[in-house]
C-alpha cells in the first residue's frame, strides 16, 4: 500500500447525493437532504447515518461503508414511501458511480424498514428507512 489511506465519509454521500439529483425518476417524487430545512414538507427524503471501517487489502487501502436513506411522508398507507425508495434503489443497487479518490466495488441495498409513525401537528406521519452497503478501494 502507497500513500495514506483517506475517509469516504465526504466524497460518497457527494456522489449518492449526485447520483440521486440526475435521476429523475427520484427527484419527482421526493426532494432529498442531508439537514432538513425547518417547514419542509413531506415527502422528502435524507440521506444520513454514514458509517465507514477499514477494508484494506495488502495492496490498497479500503472502506467498507453503511448509509440510510429515510422518507418521511404524510401520505395514507406505505406506498408514498416505498415508492420514493424503490425509486433511489434503482440507480444505486448495484449499479456503477464515481466516488471521487476511490473505486467503487459495490453497492447494494441490505435492508428495509417502516421505522415508525408520529402524529406531527396531528396529522400521522411514516417513517421509512433503507440501509445500503458501499465497499469502496483507494487506489495508489
Amino acid at each position: 500500500m502507497q500513500g495514506t489511506a483517506q475517509s469516504a465519509l465526504l466524497p460518497l454521500p457527494t456522489a449518492i447525493y449526485g447520483v440521486l439529483t440526475a435521476t429523475v425518476a427520484f427527484t419527482a417524487l421526493s426532494a432529498l437532504y442531508n439537514d432538513v430545512p425547518q417547514g419542509t414538507p413531506a415527502p422528502y427524503t435524507l440521506l444520513e447515518n454514514f458509517t465507514e471501517t477499514p477494508w484494506n487489502t495488502m495492496r490498497e487501502y479500503g472502506k467498507d461503508c453503511t448509509f440510510e436513506l429515510h422518507v418521511v411522508s404524510q401520505a395514507r398507507g406505505d406506498q408514498e414511501a416505498i415508492g420514493i425508495l424503490n425509486a433511489a434503489r434503482a440507480p444505486l443497487d448495484y449499479q456503477t458511480f464515481a466516488v471521487t479518490g476511490f473505486r467503487l466495488v459495490e453497492c447494494k441495498y441490505v435492508s428495509g424498514d417502516h421505522w415508525k409513525e408520529e402524529a406531527i401537528a396531528g396529522v400521522i406521519t411514516r417513517h421509512h428507512t433503507h440501509l445500503y452497503r458501499v465497499r469502496l478501494t483507494q487506489p495508489s
